[in-house]
């Protein structure tokens, strides 16, 4: 089985140079505090109101608009630990629409509130992997759809960033998996269906068929069983096409001792 790594799961690139932090710098005031912070832009009644950039020792800065001394409205926010965030505040918080873009580079695009996103959005990840669905205070959680970078998609439900309870899967070359999953991995019992007609309904461990299950072969064979590790192991019996049925021991997929009925 292809192994599922989510990873778990989450940038407009920000200029100081831009045309409209020229035009603020060559027209504007400059105030700088004791805390090394420097704000260039509107101002009303002493306080930060209007556009205007505040900068703050290092990489940090706000570029955007104000309202008596909070980021409100449209803004550019840049923050020490990598995040960059383009968007709308209200209140020094960001709310409505934006993007956030983590320091990993992964970007989550949706509707915030209180600083997060909260409901469906749009989350890209750094391989190029794209999600689509629930989001809750930034994290991929509930139902959605992941169309990964090498073409395979799972929908289903996740938890915590990560593919976890039930969905689909389906692979590039064309395998799905219909069942359980567990912090990322296939897991529990579930049902595969390979591009030859194969199918296998059992259990799994790890994305590795593992434990008892039913496969049924293209070619008309039939082993109900225990497997490991992907291979019949274990005790079992194989139907053959022509009604031939045989009871027997496997290991890593070969019958090393028969069984009587």
């Amino acid at each position: 089985m292809k192994k599922i790594i989510l990873i778990s799961l989450f940038f407009a690139v920000l200029s100081c140079g831009s045309t409209t932090s020229r035009l603020v710098e060559a027209d504007m005031p400059k105030v700088v505090s004791e805390d090394g912070t420097e704000y260039i832009g509107d101002t009303k009644n002493g306080m930060r109101h209007g556009k205007g950039i505040l900068k703050y020792p290092g990489i940090q800065f706000y570029e955007g608009e104000w309202k008596e001394n909070m980021r409100h409205g449209h803004g550019k926010q840049k923050y020490y630990d990598g995040r960059e965030y383009e968007g709308m505040w209200v209140n020094d918080k960001m709310e409505g629409e934006g993007t956030l873009t983590f320091a990993d580079k992964r970007v989550l695009k949706g509707i915030f509130k209180n600083g997060y996103v909260d409901g469906t959005s749009t989350v890209t990840l750094p391989d190029g992997s794209v999600y689509k669905g629930t989001v809750v205070k930034n994290r991929m959680e509930g139902h959605g759809e992941i169309v990964f970078s090498d073409k395979a998609v799972y929908k289903g439900e996740f938890s915590n960033d990560r593919i976890h309870g039930e969905g689909e899967f389906r692979t590039a070359d064309g395998r799905v998996y219909t069942g359980t999953f567990q912090n990322g991995t296939i897991h529990g019992k579930g049902k595969v269906v390979y591009t030859d007609g194969s199918v296998y309904t059992g259990t799994f461990r790890n994305n590795k068929i593992d434990g008892s299950g039913v496969m049924r072969y293209s070619d008309g064979r039939v082993y109900t069983g225990s497997f490991r590790n992907d291979q019949m192991h274990g005790k079992g019996h194989m139907k053959y096409k022509n009604g031939r049925v045989v009871n027997g021991i496997w290991e890593n997929g070969k019958l090393i001792r028969k069984l009587k009925k």
